[in-house]
């Protein structure tokens, strides 16, 4: 692993997470973006 990586923290707008990766990545930067897919359900 590379050390000399610097790690930054950034702030979004809620459920705007998949857009901020993107535009990061569009401009270059690697992002980290762990995404849990949660199924809900109903009562019948």
């Amino acid at each position: 692993m590379n050390e000399n990586l610097a790690w930054y923290v950034i702030d979004t707008k809620s459920n705007q997470e998949r857009l901020c990766a993107q535009v990061m990545a569009s401009r270059g930067f690697h992002s980290y973006l762990p995404m849990k897919t949660v199924r809900i359900r109903h009562p019948v």
